[in-house]
């Protein structure tokens, strides 16, 4: 058992162990503990001494191998993550065998702060305030992790794994169920997660990027009616809970955490950056006791956009969206354009067919009794036929790309910048079918592009947003990007144009 003052590797002081899991017992709880402690070898660079937690496994014969799966799990997940809001891992390191027990760590950042769990513990009630600004900076650590490739899962979010830092920033912590790989089909796996937090799927192996959207909304759940959702009544698998929930609650926002703890995945929103994007607004900004919320420049209103546009803007300090709204002006001549140049090449197939039939039987016509026709026309044929197929080739790429276009237009496109990931969608009929992701460090320009586009300049590559944007819309909206980024990622302000084609 380790002591406070202990010194490990000769460099990490023990000062006090931290909060014991609940359903642990004493005896796991000996063989895994988690410690704050001090690393004395920052005191040589700093004055103050660097807080650092401390997480240790004692390897005896009564460990369950799950543990230390999930132990050395969490390490590997924390070493390679790099993430603002999520503690980074620095070192792993083991220690000589005591009373037959070998002693394994890891060091990680340690966050000060209050878990939500402990609030919750403590009697406080939760605004919807509150709760709004908590979800949309969870979402954002999610949109973040589920964009890595391949997608991290964390499958085990819960107000104990939230921590509130006074700056009322969230982190998320406690990696020791991460998921960054498939379970192959037949082979055996952990069950991992909290009852009332964890999906059904989850328990099947089948964890997705909508399982953590799951748990987020059971998290948002108990912040707001105070009870633990595996203490809710449930209809159909469902969690009834917003008789418990306060009054003012909104409709939309009820509605919206519904979607998120859908029983069934193809229910909730796909993905965290999906959520984000339909998340309602709050009509008012509380400051209750205990807890400092928004002020009013640090959640501003919908920017008005110019006369007639169809663009709407939101922004707040951890986020930009911009929703463009179908246009049919260009959706209709574009979409009769495409029919148009497929309808030609169709009625042109007979017309060729015919042309490639006659031209070897017209030199018979005048040799009959030679090789000179199959002499004379095999090279014709054989010229006419691939002039043909490049030609249908032509009418029907124009065609797709003109009906493409109408579609794109007629559909709706979406773009959400937070301080650390940019994310496109493009939406037809309601269904996503197209996404661009990008870290909004990459930024590097935003710029008025070809076709009524804006462009956004990454590293070696170029996403582009809207399409037939009026002049006055485009530098509108690249004013409202460029300001937004200079204030709260530092992009530099680079405005150019390109030449329309």
């Amino acid at each position: 058992m380790m002591q406070a003052g202990q010194i490990l590797q000769g460099r990490y002081q023990l000062q006090q162990p931290l909060g014991q899991p609940l359903g642990q017992t004493s005896q796991q709880n000996a063989a895994r503990q988690t410690w704050l402690a001090i690393d004395l070898a920052s005191n040589q660079a700093t004055e103050t001494p660097k807080s650092v937690v401390i997480k240790l496994l004692g390897f005896n014969p009564q460990l369950q191998w799950d543990n230390w799966k999930l132990f050395e799990r969490e390490a590997q997940i924390l070493q390679q993550l790099d993430h603002p809001r999520v503690p980074r891992c620095h070192t792993q390191f083991s220690l000589e065998p005591v009373a037959g027990v070998a002693w394994f760590g890891f060091v990680q950042d340690y966050i000060p702060g209050t878990s939500l769990q402990q609030l919750l513990d403590q009697g406080y009630r939760f605004t919807a305030t509150e709760v709004h600004r908590f979800a949309s900076q969870v979402l954002e650590i999610l949109a973040d992790l589920h964009s890595l490739c391949p997608p991290l899962l964390h499958r085990d979010l819960k107000p104990s794994n939230l921590i509130l830092t006074p700056e009322q920033q969230i982190y998320l912590v406690d990696f020791g169920s991460g998921q960054n790989q498939a379970i192959a089909p037949g082979s055996s796996f952990t069950v991992v997660g909290t009852y009332g937090y964890t999906p059904m799927e989850q328990f099947g192996g089948r964890a997705v990027p909508a399982s953590d959207s799951y748990a987020l909304g059971a998290t948002l759940v108990h912040l707001l009616t105070g009870v633990d959702p595996a203490d809710l009544p449930q209809q159909n698998l469902r969690l009834q809970w917003q008789a418990q929930a306060p009054s003012d609650l909104s409709p939309a926002w009820t509605q919206w955490i519904d979607t998120l703890i859908a029983p069934a995945v193809e229910q909730r929103f796909s993905t965290a950056q999906q959520a984000l994007a339909a998340q309602p607004r709050v009509e008012a900004i509380a400051d209750p006791v205990g807890l400092v919320a928004p002020t009013v420049t640090d959640q501003r209103a919908i920017v008005a956009p110019p006369t007639t546009s169809q663009i709407r803007i939101h922004q707040s300090s951890t986020t930009f969206q911009v929703e463009i709204a179908p246009t049919a002006a260009w959706s209709a001549p574009a979409r009769f354009s495409g029919r148009l140049l497929l309808t030609m090449g169709m009625l042109s197939l007979p017309l060729w067919l015919a042309v490639l039939a006659i031209v070897p039987l017209a030199p018979l016509a005048v040799f009959p009794e030679t090789m000179l026709p199959l002499v004379v026309s095999t090279p014709f044929l054989l010229f006419l036929h691939a002039f043909f197929l490049a030609g249908l080739g032509v009418f029907s790429s124009l065609g797709q790309e003109a009906m493409q276009l109408g579609q794109l237009i007629q559909g709706q496109q979406s773009l959400s910048l937070t301080q650390h990931c940019l994310a496109i969608e493009s939406r037809l009929w309601g269904m996503s079918y197209r996404w661009q992701h990008e870290p909004t460090r990459n930024i590097q320009q935003v710029r008025k592009a070809a076709l009524g586009s804006i462009a956004l300049q990454a590293l070696g590559k170029t996403h582009l947003f809207g399409l037939g944007l009026a002049a006055a819309e485009q530098e509108w909206l690249v004013q409202e990007m460029q300001a937004w980024l200079q204030t709260y990622v530092s992009v530099p302000s680079q405005a150019t144009e390109l030449n329309e084609l």
